[in-house]
């Protein structure tokens, strides 16, 4: 990491973030730092050794403490996020930066988001004609793909994994920062070519995509949400599917795709189920399943497409 260089000031989520070094995945969301910036969350390094979670199932540990989020990653480092306000980032030595960059903009701002009693989906994110849409799905189902692929349909970018809707007074997504992730197979998928884009970590097959001149970066009405799943069939034969959710369906998943509802604090849970009421109301929300076998990458932004065309033709016979 680049410390060296003085503050680093950045824009996403609409908020500004203040970094004593360089983050490398926000150079495209970088504003002028002029004198002693004043931001919404501020990002250290310091010492976090009394912070440790205690151990937990899987790789990495983590904790919640009222308004505190504690994460122990292993052989990338301690990482507190505080009051929504404060990142604290303690390295391993010789982590890889790209490494710590996931963790921060991920798990980290997330619980900030969450601490701010912002409400969050596990979601990626695009704009056209005036709306915005989301994409939700597990890791690996599709979202950064299928939101590559209705940008070459001529979308704009909003965000990628994490999708913040705001009330103003209409569901909104509010623009994260210019940049998202793609395995190889994605990226192939949309044609781009891996050479010269930075592998995000040393043991995994994904790569940082910017979307500079795709980038949306206006808060945008929500449309819709799409959430991404496989069916039950396992045959290249059978074809992928689209419905939209029930009240209880949607309630159903939008509480399954909140960004990791775990690190919600006590005093945000509130908030969170008021919203989530709210968008399975109001906002159409949409299942697609697709076979575990065949090519399906080709397929899905078809059926969204084609649900935005229905959703345009339904609003406009409406006015």
């Amino acid at each position: 990491m680049d410390d060296t260089a003085g503050v680093h000031a950045y824009r996403a989520f609409g908020l500004t973030i203040v970094s004593e070094f360089e983050i490398s995945q926000l150079s495209g969301a970088r504003i002028e730092a002029v004198g002693a910036v004043s931001g919404d969350v501020a990002v250290g390094l310091g010492r976090l050794s009394g912070r440790l979670p205690r151990r937990d199932r899987g790789g990495s540990h983590w904790a919640v403490r009222g308004s505190e989020f504690v994460l122990r990653a292993p052989e990338v480092g301690v990482f507190h996020a505080a009051h929504g306000d404060r990142i604290t980032v303690d390295p391993d030595p010789g982590a890889d930066p790209a490494a710590i960059e996931v963790f921060l903009l991920g798990s980290c701002l997330g619980a900030i988001l969450h601490q701010r009693r912002e409400f969050v989906l596990h979601a990626s994110s695009f704009a056209l004609e005036g709306v915005a849409y989301a994409i939700c799905g597990n890791s690996g189902s599709g979202k950064s793909t299928t939101t590559a692929a209705m940008l070459r349909r001529g979308a704009r970018f909003l965000g990628d994994d994490i999708c913040l809707v705001r009330r103003e007074p209409v569901p909104t997504v509010v623009p994260a920062h210019p940049a998202g992730k793609l395995d190889r197979i994605s990226l192939e998928a949309n044609q781009v070519s891996s050479s010269g884009l930075q592998r995000l970590r040393l043991d995994r097959n994904k790569f940082l995509r910017r979307y500079t001149m795709e980038f949306h970066d206006e808060p945008t009405p929500l449309r819709a949400i799409f959430v991404l799943g496989f069916g039950d069939a396992t045959g290249p034969a059978r074809s992928s599917s689209i419905e939209r959710a029930s009240l209880r369906g949607a309630l159903r998943l939008l509480f399954r795709h909140t960004y990791q509802r775990r690190f919600i604090p006590p005093t945000s849970n509130d908030h969170a189920g008021a919203m989530m009421a709210e968008l399975a109301a109001g906002t159409p929300v949409y299942k697609i399943a697709r076979p575990r076998a065949g090519d399906t990458f080709a397929v899905i932004p078809e059926l969204v497409s084609r649900t935005i065309e229905q959703l345009g033709a339904e609003r406009s016979s409406m006015s």
